[in-house]
């Protein structure tokens, strides 16, 4: 290698060493922004908040089973599942609650608290275990690579519920993939109590 290689190498070794390091987007930042594209029927942010490689699991029941549906974006034209629409949220609560989630109740049909809240603390598995009831349960065949995938994705996903007062309500995921966090899951199910 020549002298003038070596120099190149130092100085470049040097700059890289003191940069920072690539911090992952703000949590609360794309919880908000999920929530206001959503508010304003904006599927171009909504869009841009999928992975284009892990896509975006939706959860809905038809019958018994909880089933999940993976999408490439969202089009609100076309909801997923066809015969649910996606909500109208009108009113944004002022800040995100930073505690345990709130539980829904298929007797009165109400949430126990209303707000947006978060749980940054607790992984959220209800992709891969929808995914294994369905093996279990109804004999479906779901590769092990996709179960795996679940599994790991439940590893760096946090779930996020917007409970509100009439349907208003949004119930989603937000997984960390290489330091930017993604829209990977909205469930349909756990105010569906259909069944």
């Amino acid at each position: 290698m020549s002298a003038l290689c070596a120099i190149a190498l130092f100085v470049l070794a040097s700059f890289s060493s003191c940069s920072s390091p690539v911090k992952p987007e703000n949590f609360e930042t794309t919880v908000w922004k999920v929530i206001h594209a959503f508010q304003d029927r904006d599927t171009a942010t909504l869009n841009g908040l999928i992975s284009e490689k892990i896509k975006l699991a939706v959860l809905y029941r038809i019958g018994v089973f909880d089933e999940y549906v993976l999408i490439d974006s969202i089009d609100f034209e076309q909801p997923m599942p066809d015969y649910l629409g996606y909500p109208d949220i009108v009113a944004v609560p002022d800040s995100v609650h930073y505690t345990e989630l709130p539980v829904y109740d298929c007797g009165e049909l109400v949430w126990d608290k209303t707000g947006l809240f978060a749980d940054t603390t607790r992984s959220d598995d209800k992709l891969a275990q929808t995914a294994l009831n369905l093996v279990k349960y109804r004999g479906d065949s779901i590769p092990e690579a996709e179960l795996a995938r679940f599994r790991n994705l439940a590893q760096q996903s946090r779930r996020i519920v917007l409970a509100g007062h009439e349907d208003e309500e949004l119930i989603f995921n937000l997984t960390l993939i290489a330091d930017k966090w993604y829209l990977t899951l909205i469930d349909r199910v756990t105010t569906d109590c259909s069944a």
